[in-house]
């Protein structure tokens, strides 16, 4: 099932009265399914605020976002819930590894709950393309933090959602995970999914489909 990302008209402004803040102002784009995109800018200019608005954790002031053309901010929580475990996945700076399993058990932990067959194989397979067959029994602990940011990135590539949400995915990683990480980002959306990268990495970038540039929550 095709399932695009719409902004139509979105500004979001953070905080109240004189502490408030413009995170975006009115955004118009559609994230198109089949595709990667990077969203870049300095710190502050509203990427990650972007991806929140996609989950439903902030709601524009103004205009709409759309996930699979469901306006987001008309979603109760449970139905917000039950669109990161089925549709929405993220990929956190922080991670969020279960440190008692090991690489592959965190990967396959979240296919066992998608209900996936072959949950097994999948994970393996995951483990593979992100070059992580030689850890695959090691516990988070034990692994170096690009190693860590790998598993994240194949427990989410590997579920079964149709858009992936990362934040700034590469930023433990040295040029040649970076540009094995982007090659599996392609993989993903040729099956016809939909990512979104916010990056600082200029590799990144240059693999995308296209690339959205920011600047105190303005489009440039």
């Amino acid at each position: 099932m095709r399932v695009d990302v719409e902004f139509h008209g979105a500004t979001l402004i953070l905080g109240h009265g004189r502490v408030s803040r413009r995170i975006l102002h009115d955004f118009t784009h559609v994230f198109p399914s089949g595709s990667v995109t990077a969203i870049v800018g300095p710190s502050g200019s509203g990427k990650t605020s972007l991806l929140r608005a996609i989950l439903g954790e902030v709601s524009p002031t103004q205009g709409r976002i759309l996930v699979g053309r469901r306006k987001i901010a008309t979603l109760s929580a449970s139905e917000r819930s039950r669109l990161r475990r089925s549709t929405v996945t993220t990929i956190h700076q922080d991670l969020n590894l279960v440190e008692s399993l090991t690489a592959w058990e965190n990967v396959l932990f979240g296919l066992r709950l998608a209900g996936i067959k072959n949950a097994h194989a999948t994970a393996d397979e995951w483990l593979e393309r992100l070059g992580l067959d030689g850890v695959r029994n090691m516990f988070p602990a034990t692994l170096s933090g690009g190693e860590q940011q790998r598993v994240a990135i194949a427990r989410s590539l590997a579920g079964p959602h149709s858009v992936v949400l990362a934040d700034e995915p590469t930023g433990a990683l040295d040029e040649t995970n970076t540009r094995i990480v982007i090659d599996q980002f392609k993989h993903f959306s040729a099956t016809g999914k939909c990512c979104i990268v916010v990056t600082h990495d200029p590799l990144v970038a240059a693999g995308a489909d296209q690339v959205l540039t920011f600047h105190d929550g303005i489009l440039q």
